[in-house]
């Protein structure tokens, strides 16, 4: 393998948290930003690959996890709302 999990992990293990371990990103409340977190959920986000993952959840109950993780991707990384 080109990276080991050990070469990897030092370089980008903790990358956007300080020496305490909290995120020193600021979540925003799902409560405060209805609208996000709605199109979100229903899958009216505008990306064809988070609403059909979302939409698939709704019905089915299921998703695989490849695009689970592109869904919560988009909830924590670019809407930052607190997935907790």
């Amino acid at each position: 393998a080109l990276f080991s999990s050990r070469g990897w992990r030092p370089v980008h293990g903790r990358k956007g948290f300080p020496k305490g371990g909290e995120a020193l990103v600021e979540w925003l409340q799902p409560a405060q930003h209805e609208n996000a977190w709605r199109r979100w959920a229903t899958g009216h986000t505008g990306l064809p690959l988070v609403d059909a993952a979302m939409r698939q959840l709704q019905q089915t109950g299921y998703c695989s996890n490849r695009v689970r993780q592109n869904a919560a991707s988009l909830l924590a990384k670019d809407l930052r709302l607190d997935w907790r």
